[in-house]
C-alpha cells in the first residue's frame, strides 16, 4: 500500500469524497472534540506519520509540567506505539507515530490509526482534566 492509497481508505472510512493535502503535503483533519489529526508520508511514501497535539506550551509553561507528563508517557511507551514528544518549532507537547504500509491492509490500517487516535484523546483529556464527563472516557472511534 502506498500513502496514496491509505489516505483513500482513511477518506472513504470518514466520508471525505475530496480530501486534498495541505500545503506541507500533509494530510490534516480536525474533530469536534477537539482532536486533530495530522498524516504525511515517511520513507518514500512506504510509511505514514501520525501526529496530533497534546497542548501548546509557552514560556509561562512550568517546565515540570512537561517534565511530568514525558515521564508519565514513558511506561505507557512499553504498551503503544506512540511516542510523545516537544516541538520547540511549534510550541507543542505532541503524539506521534510511524507506521509502515508494507503489506497493510484496510483493516489493519484502520485499527491502527482508531488506536492512535483513543491515545491522543487520552493525553488530550488528561491534559485538559476533563475526565469527569462520560464522554472523555469513551474510546474514539472512526468507525460505528
Amino acid at each position: 500500500m502506498t500513502f496514496r492509497e491509505a489516505i483513500d481508505v482513511l477518506a472513504q472510512e470518514l466520508g471525505l469524497p475530496e480530501w486534498e493535502p495541505e500545503e506541507s503535503g500533509h494530510f490534516a483533519i480536525a474533530f469536534e472534540d477537539g482532536v486533530a489529526l495530522d498524516l504525511a508520508p515517511g520513507g518514500r511514501e512506504e510509511e505514514i506519520l501520525f501526529s496530533g497535539r497534546i497542548t501548546a506550551f509557552d514560556a509561562n509553561t512550568p517546565k515540570e509540567d512537561l517534565v511530568k507528563l514525558l515521564q508519565l508517557n514513558g511506561p505507557a511507551i512499553k504498551y503503544h506505539d506512540e511516542v510523545m514528544t516537544l516541538d520547540r518549532e511549534e510550541k507543542a507537547l505532541i503524539l506521534q507515530r510511524s507506521l509502515s504500509l508494507k503489506y497493510m491492509q484496510d483493516d489493519v490500517l484502520i485499527r491502527e490509526v482508531e488506536g492512535f487516535l483513543n491515545n491522543l484523546e487520552f493525553w488530550v483529556n488528561l491534559i485538559k482534566k476533563d475526565t469527569s464527563s462520560p464522554e472523555s472516557n469513551t474510546p474514539f472511534m472512526i468507525l460505528p
